[in-house]
């Protein structure tokens, strides 16, 4: 039996030397660091750029930032990978869900409404699988109750809100992405936070560094001075090398990844289109989605599955909706949540997928064979 072409694969460039990062006397933050901050910076049009480490301690580092103290009330979705929920309830924040547009599994706006007030300290806008929620409204709901809002970009890198990517200091806000393996750009493991202004940036610069002004840290002689103190919480970090080479090559290749990605998707469209008539294409709220996966809605998940996986793809959920896990101790039913995951449905759009699979010749082959099977049992 052939294996069905999986959702995820990570993008490993073929001019990757590891030795380049080794040799740097500064494992920990060095050269590739600072070239892959610059990198993200132009990139993304905003110079309040930070890597990190990991996913977890770059969530952690924007919390402290932002002032988040245990106990604090925080509103999003529960449409979210784990890596992007768990952070908010191991700071000690409490979750309260909101329902979603049952389409597209953006933040209700309405919902929003109903449930924000004078304990909510934070709103997190969960981009979900690269679709781009309603930034501006968002925002300024937001500031009318003098809560902080952090945009959750996991899954959408790449992804532009009114013509600009996420990120871009024009949006005025607060975006966290993760560069794990299977997303882009891909440092195996790594995050940056992409903030709004420039204060927010110093306090996350210290932050990110277990508290410390590098300015005024050491003396001329290099060692530590007895003066300064360290006045904030913070944590180790920083990017090393390794991965922030890994970051640097693969720079190169995002815009071209994020092109692949549209080209597989719209491919996709014409597919379910013409030969998946219980399917609903309106996931998409905007154009402007990274198409990390591409995502649809069916009157009939196990049909549609079936014809995905006899035409030779996996097909997935990605996520289950948040809710259902006692962890987060919000088990409020959200009837637009679970509409959404009763229709719900992704495919995958990634680099490695021959254009050829997906030509209306062959996939019109493929299901007449399917079709001629299920009529003979």
């Amino acid at each position: 039996m052939n294996k069905l072409i999986p959702m995820f694969k990570p993008f490993i460039p073929a001019s990757i030397d590891l030795n380049k990062a080794i040799k740097n006397d500064n494992l920990m933050f060095g050269e590739y660091g600072i070239m892959f901050e610059n990198k993200l910076r132009n990139y993304l049009n905003n110079q309040f750029t930070l890597t990190f480490s990991n996913f977890n301690l770059a969530y952690f580092s924007l919390l402290t930032s932002l002032g988040m103290e245990s106990g604090d009330e925080v509103l999003l979705s529960p449409l979210a990978c784990l890596e992007s929920t768990q952070p908010l309830i191991t700071y000690g924040l409490k979750i309260k869900w909101i329902d979603v547009n049952p389409f597209t599994g953006l933040i209700d706006i309405n919902n929003f409404k109903k449930n924000i007030s004078s304990t909510s300290k934070l709103i997190v806008i969960n981009h979900y699988l690269g679709n781009v929620a309603q930034i501006d409204e968002i925002i300024k709901l937001a500031e009318n109750y003098n809560i902080s809002v952090i945009n959750d970009g996991i899954e959408s890198f790449g992804s532009k809100y009114k013509g600009y990517l996420l990120g871009d200091k024009r949006h005025n806000s607060n975006f966290i992405f993760n560069f794990s393996a299977v997303r882009n750009p891909n440092t195996i493991t790594g995050a940056a936070i992409v903030l709004k202004d420039e204060n927010l940036f110093q306090i996350s610069t210290q932050v990110r560094d277990n508290g410390i002004n590098r300015e005024i840290f050491r003396k001329k002689n290099g060692d530590i001075d007895s003066n300064t103190d360290i006045y904030m919480k913070g944590y180790s970090g920083l990017m090393n090398e390794i991965n922030s080479y890994i970051g640097t090559i693969q720079m190169k290749y995002v815009d071209s990844l994020l092109s692949r990605q549209s080209e597989i998707a719209n491919m996709w469209k014409i597919i379910f289109d013409s030969f998946f008539p219980e399917v609903r294409q309106n996931f998409y709220s905007l154009e402007d989605s990274n198409f990390w996966v591409y995502g649809v809605h069916t009157t009939n998940i196990q049909l549609t599955r079936e014809k995905i996986s006899k035409i030779g793809f996996s097909s997935s959920q990605v996520h289950l909706n948040n809710n259902i896990y006692s962890v987060f101790k919000d088990s409020r039913h959200l009837p637009n949540v679970q509409s959404f995951m009763n229709s719900f449905i992704a495919v995958p759009t990634g680099w490695w997928i021959d254009k050829n699979l997906l030509c209306k010749n062959t996939v019109e082959k493929k299901l007449k064979g399917y079709y001629e099977n299920n009529k003979n049992k």
